[in-house]
């Protein structure tokens, strides 16, 4: 009796940039929906922005462009923004904010903030934890935009 292999071939052979592709579109799209969702309270639109919200509080308006951000490079747009500081800046900058706001109201600061505050809070009291989320942010901010700390400094004075 001859015994049969199964292929292991998939049904749809698609290469690997075509799946890229298709990730890195529907994470644009989502950005997208997301955005819109912040204007319109009509019924998928309105649960997508629930849901933002209760992650991540105020902070929700910086996820879409960390959405864009991480699928421009899937789709293959190469350009200034699309470079790893920037997208581990900004990604910096939304934790290190929504726990700088649970820090005032944790109403408005999401799981993510409630979360991350908690996890600082109880090691390194309030104002401890206040100051590494601070420093972290002006950090982040530095990575995102690829400058020195001198070159701030400098700008700002």
């Amino acid at each position: 009796m001859r015994k049969y292999k199964r292929s292991k071939v998939s049904p749809i052979a698609l290469e690997r940039k075509t799946i890229t592709n298709i990730i890195g579109f529907s994470a644009l799209a989502l950005a997208i929906l997301l955005f819109i969702s912040f204007f319109t309270k009509t019924g998928a639109l309105l649960q997508i922005k629930d849901i933002a919200y209760s992650m991540f509080g105020i902070g929700m308006i910086l996820v879409p462009l960390l959405i864009i951000l991480v699928s421009l490079p899937l789709i293959s747009i190469k350009n200034k923004f699309t470079k790893l500081n920037v997208i581990l800046g900004v990604s910096g900058i939304l934790l290190s904010l929504v726990g700088l706001i649970s820090a005032v109201s944790e109403k408005h600061a999401g799981v993510v903030g409630v979360s991350l505050w908690s996890a600082l809070k109880s090691p390194l009291t309030s104002p401890g934890a206040f100051f590494v989320l601070l420093f972290s942010f002006l950090i982040s901010i530095v990575v995102a935009f690829n400058t020195s700390v001198d070159q701030a400094m400098s700008a700002v004075s």
